[in-house]
C-alpha cells in the first residue's frame, strides 16, 4: 500500500468517525429537546391527584411523630407506596413544601423513564442486529421509543400528579435495562436491587419480578443440570436481594399493622364478575386507545415468529401478557388514564419499533433504497402524534376536574380545621374522597370506601339493592352500620348533597341517617356553596325520630330514583320529568324524606308556578324542618315581599342551625 493510498485510508476513517461523533451528538441533542418536551408538557397540563394527598397525609403524621398512620393511633397502611413515602418524608424533613417536590420528583423519574428506555432500546437493538454495526441508526430507532413515551398524555398526566407512578415506570424499565446488558453477577444483581425496590414502590412490583425470576431460572436451567443450578450463586443472591428486605416489609407489616398486605389491596379488589367486568372495560378502553384497537399489539405479539426475538426477549412479551390478564382480574383501576396500565407501555412501543426496525430496515437496508431509513420513522411520527392528540380531549379533561376536584377538597379541609378551632373541639368527619381533604382539614377522617380504614377494608357489609344499581363508582366495599356508629360530626360526600358512591347511598337506607343528619350549606371557595352532612346538635327522640316502618311502601328502590331526579336536568322540557320522578319518590320513600319535595319546588319556581312551589317548599319543611335550603327560599321570599317579620323567623332559624348559608348567600348582615 502506497503512503498517499494510506493517508486516503486514514483520511476516511476520520472522516467516518467524525460523521459518527457528530450523528451522535445530533441524537443525544434531540433525546435532550424531547425531555425538555415532555417536561413543558407535564406542566401545561399541571395538576395534582387527590389521591396523592393520602400519602402526604401519613407522611405528615410521620413526620410529626405520630408513627405511619393515616389518623393518629389507627394503624392502617392506606398506602401504597413504602419507597415513594419514605423518599418525601426525606424531602419534608428539610422543609419541602410536599405539594411541589412530589409534582417535581414526579416529572423527574418520568424525564428518567424516557432516558434509560433510550438505552434500553439501544441495547435491544444491537442483540437483535449483530450483523448491523450502524449505531447511528440503533440510536434513532431507540429514541423513537422514547419519543413515543414523552409524547403520550397518559404518561405526562400521571408524572405531573405527585403520586409514584412515574418512580415505579423507571424502576421496572432500569431493571430490564441491568436484566438485559450482558447477563453476567453484577448487572443482574443491580436488576435486582431496582425491581426490589419496584416492588417497594407498588405492589405490581412482585409480579414483575416473579417473572423476571422465572426467565433467568429457565435461562440458568437450559444452561446447567438440576444440582448445579440450585448451586448457582447468582440465582439464589437474585433471590435473596429481592427477598430479604420484602421479608423484613413483611415482618413490619405484621408487627405494625397486623397483615401481610397494604390494606388498599383489601379495599380496592374482588374477585366476582362484577370486578372482571369493570377490568375488561377498563382494559378493552385502554387498547382502543393506545393500540389502534388492538392493532399494535398484533404486530408486537407477531415478533414472536422471529425466533431471534422469541428466544432472547420472550419475557417482555410475557410481561405485557401477563400483566393485562393481571389488570382485568383485579377490576381495573379506580382512577381514570390508564395509570395501571403506564409500565408496559414502554415496553409496547419499544417492541413496536422492533417490528418496524426488523421488518422495513433490516429487510430493505441491502437494497441502498431510502425506504429503509425514512418509512419507519414517519410511521413512528405519525403513531406518537396519535398517540397525543387522539385522547388529547380526554386527558385535558379529567386534569381539569381533579385539579378542581382538589381545589374543592382542600378548601373543605381547610374550613373544617378553621371550624374545628372555632369549637375547640377535634371533628370526626365521613368522606368517600378523602386525599386534600384530610390534609387541611386535620380532623379524624372515616374513609367511607375502606381505603385507610380496616374495619371496611377486611369486613364489609355491602346491601345488594345498593350494590346492585349503576353506579359510577368502582369501589364496592363499605359499611353504612360502622359509619354510624362512628358518630361522625360530619359526612361528605364528592358531588355535595347527592349520594353517587355505593358508600353513600347506603347511608339513606338507614333511619339514623337521615333522622340524625341534615344538608349543612358552606362556602369553602369563594363563590361556590358547597354542602356537607351535619350531625344535630339535639338528638331527635320520641315521635321526631321516623321510622321507615311508617311507609308501607316503602322501597330502597327510592335512592335511585333520587338520584335520577338529581341527574335530570333543570331544562323546559324536563320539569315534567322531575316531578313525576319525585312524586315516585315521595310514594316509595321514607317519611321524613324532604328531598321530593325540594326537588318539587325547584322545578315548579322554573316553570313560574310561584304559589305551588311555596306550597311545596313548606312540605318540604312540615317533612324535615332542618330543611335549610326551604328556609332559604322562605327567607327571600318574604323579604321580597315586605314582610319581614316571616322573613327574621327563617333567618333566625339560619343562623342558628346553619349561619354558614347566610354567609355563603351574601344576606348575613340582613338583619
Amino acid at each position: 500500500m502506497t503512503r498517499k493510498h494510506k493517508r486516503n485510508v486514514a483520511a476516511r476513517v476520520d472522516k467516518s468517525s467524525s460523521s459518527m461523533f457528530n450523528n451522535n451528538i445530533l441524537i443525544t441533542l434531540i433525546l435532550f429537546i424531547v425531555v425538555l418536551g415532555f417536561i413543558y408538557f407535564c406542566f401545561i397540563n399541571n395538576h395534582i391527584q387527590d389521591d396523592a394527598y393520602i400519602t402526604f397525609q401519613y407522611v405528615k403524621n410521620f413526620i410529626a411523630g405520630n408513627g405511619l398512620v393515616f389518623n393518629p393511633g389507627e394503624y392502617v397502611e392506606g398506602y401504597t407506596s413504602p419507597l415513594w413515602l419514605i423518599i418525601l418524608s426525606f424531602f419534608v424533613m428539610v422543609d419541602a413544601e410536599i405539594v411541589q417536590t412530589a409534582q417535581v420528583l414526579s416529572v423527574f423519574f418520568g424525564a428518567a423513564s424516557i432516558i434509560i428506555l433510550y438505552f434500553l432500546g439501544i441495547l435491544i437493538f444491537q442483540k437483535i442486529s449483530k450483523s448491523d454495526n450502524n449505531i447511528v441508526v440503533l440510536k434513532t430507532f431507540a429514541l423513537s421509543a422514547s419519543l413515543m413515551l414523552a409524547f403520550n398524555g397518559a404518561f405526562q398526566y400521571w408524572s405531573i400528579s405527585g403520586m409514584e407512578t412515574s418512580l415505579f415506570v423507571f424502576l421496572t424499565l432500569a431493571g430490564f435495562y441491568f436484566y438485559y446488558k450482558n447477563g453476567n453477577g453484577k448487572n443482574l444483581f443491580i436488576s435486582s436491587s431496582l425491581f426490589t425496590l419496584g416492588s417497594l414502590t407498588r405492589p405490581e412490583g412482585w409480579l414483575i419480578f416473579g417473572l423476571v425470576f422465572i426467565d433467568l431460572f429457565y435461562n440458568k436451567f437450559k444452561q446447567h443440570s438440576i444440582k448445579k443450578l440450585i448451586k448457582d450463586k447468582v440465582v439464589l443472591v437474585f433471590l435473596l436481594i429481592f427477598f430479604f428486605p420484602n421479608f423484613l416489609m413483611l415482618i413490619f407489616r405484621l408487627t405494625y399493622y397486623g397483615y401481610p398486605l397494604p390494606n388498599t389491596f383489601y379495599a380496592k379488589t374482588g374477585f366476582n364478575f362484577s370486578y372482571l367486568e369493570s377490568g375488561l372495560r377498563y382494559t378493552l378502553d385502554f387498547i382502543n386507545t393506545y393500540t389502534f384497537y388492538g392493532f399494535l399489539l398484533i404486530l408486537v405479539f407477531s415478533l414472536l415468529l422471529t425466533k431471534t426475538i422469541r428466544k432472547d426477549f420472550f419475557l417482555l412479551f410475557v410481561i405485557i401478557f401477563v400483566y393485562i390478564l393481571y389488570v382485568i382480574g383485579i377490576g381495573g383501576d379506580v382512577l381514570p388514564i390508564y395509570r395501571f396500565f403506564l409500565p408496559i407501555f414502554p415496553i409496547i412501543f419499544l417492541l413496536v419499533n422492533l417490528f418496524l426496525f426488523t421488518n422495513i430496515h433490516l429487510k430493505f437496508s441491502q437494497k441502498n433504497n431510502i425506504i429503509h431509513t425514512f418509512l419507519p420513522l414517519i410511521i413512528l411520527l405519525m403513531l406518537s402524534a396519535y398517540n397525543y392528540y387522539s385522547p388529547k380531549a380526554k386527558i385535558d379533561r379529567f386534569a381539569f376536574y381533579e385539579d378542581n376536584l382538589v381545589t374543592k377538597m382542600s378548601g373543605t379541609g381547610i374550613w373544617l380545621n378553621e371550624y374545628q378551632i372555632k369549637k375547640n373541639k377535634k371533628l370526626t368527619v365521613a368522606a368517600t374522597t378523602v386525599g386534600a381533604f384530610s390534609y387541611y382539614s386535620n380532623s379524624v377522617v372515616v374513609d367511607m370506601l375502606g381505603l385507610t380504614d380496616e374495619k371496611i377494608a377486611h369486613e364489609p357489609n355491602p346491601i345488594p339493592e345498593i350494590s346492585q344499581s349503576e353506579s359510577g363508582w368502582k369501589e364496592r366495599n363499605y359499611d353504612a352500620d360502622y359509619i354510624l356508629k362512628r358518630k361522625p360530626d360530619f359526612i361528605y360526600f364528592s358531588t355535595g348533597i347527592k349520594p353517587s358512591a355505593f358508600a353513600e347511598r347506603a347511608l339513606f337506607t338507614k333511619e339514623e341517617f337521615l333522622n340524625y343528619y341534615y344538608p349543612y350549606y358552606f362556602e369553602a371557595v369563594e363563590g361556590f356553596t358547597d354542602i356537607i352532612y351535619k350531625r344535630k346538635d339535639s338528638l331527635p327522640s320520641g315521635s321526631n325520630y321516623v321510622k321507615f316502618t311508617e311507609n308501607p311502601k316503602f322501597d330502597l328502590a327510592f335512592i335511585d330514583l333520587y338520584v335520577k331526579a338529581i341527574n335530570i336536568k333543570f331544562d323546559t322540557n324536563k320539569f315534567d320529568d322531575i316531578i313525576n320522578v319525585s312524586n315516585k319518590l315521595i310514594e316509595i320513600g321514607p317519611k321524613n324524606f324532604f328531598e321530593p319535595y325540594r326537588l318539587i319546588g325547584a322545578a315548579l319556581g322554573f316553570k313560574n308556578r310561584e304559589s305551588e312551589m311555596m306550597e311545596m317548599v313548606k312540605k318540604s319543611l312540615d317533612v324535615n324542618f332542618y330543611n335549610m335550603n326551604g328556609h332559604i327560599i322562605l327567607f327571600s321570599y318574604y323579604m321580597s315581599n315586605g314582610d319581614k317579620s316571616t322573613a327574621k323567623y327563617h333567618f333566625d332559624i339560619l343562623k342558628e342551625l346553619d349561619p354558614d348559608y347566610l354567609i355563603a348567600s351574601r344576606i348575613a348582615n340582613s338583619f
